[in-house]
């Protein structure tokens, strides 16, 4: 059984879902509107129950995270639906913490793929559990002098990645 809930945060209203057995599913990042994020949590898990008491243990880190304060995520994750390359690039970007930036290309070297870097950022693309996965401490290589964000899949695209970003502490 899958649960989840919704959770307000400076941002806006973000969404948890976990599987009963294997932890964090997904994380909706924030949105303007609460029912948005309820009718994609209804529509993608039509069986899930709500249940915020039963995921305050996880909803707690991730307002405090939205407040602007370094919170180390240790929570289980379910990791079932990921292929083994997806798998290999979370787990190395799991190292790069609060307020750091890494590259494409850092992340595909980490991984022993160092000409891998599209496929690196195929696979954040694909995270569905942002800011706990934090894909959003990766961006491109650019020229001397000029560092841009890159594309961010999320709702609200590069200008949230640069929202979470300037949020630890990271001015580009």
């Amino acid at each position: 059984m899958d649960y989840w809930a919704i959770l307000r945060t400076p941002f806006g209203w973000c969404g948890l879902v976990t599987s009963r057995y294997s932890g964090i599913k997904e994380v909706i990042l924030p949105v303007k509107h609460k029912t948005c994020v309820a009718k994609r949590i209804k529509r993608d898990y039509s069986s899930a129950l709500p249940n915020s008491a039963k995921l305050s243990k996880f909803i707690r880190p991730l307002q405090a995270y939205f407040r602007g304060k370094q919170v180390e995520f240790k929570f289980p994750l379910d990791i079932s639906n990921f292929t083994p390359f997806q798998k290999s690039v979370y787990k190395k970007l799991m190292n790069v913490k609060f307020g750091e930036v890494r590259t494409y290309g850092w992340l595909a070297r980490q991984i022993g793929r160092g000409r891998a870097a599209r496929a690196v950022g195929n696979a954040l693309a694909k995270n569905p559990i942002p800011v706990i996965i934090p894909c959003h401490r990766i961006i491109p290589a650019s020229p001397a002098g000029r560092r841009s964000v890159g594309n961010f899949s999320a709702l609200g695209g590069p200008s949230l990645k640069r929202k979470l970003l300037a949020l630890e502490g990271v001015c580009l």
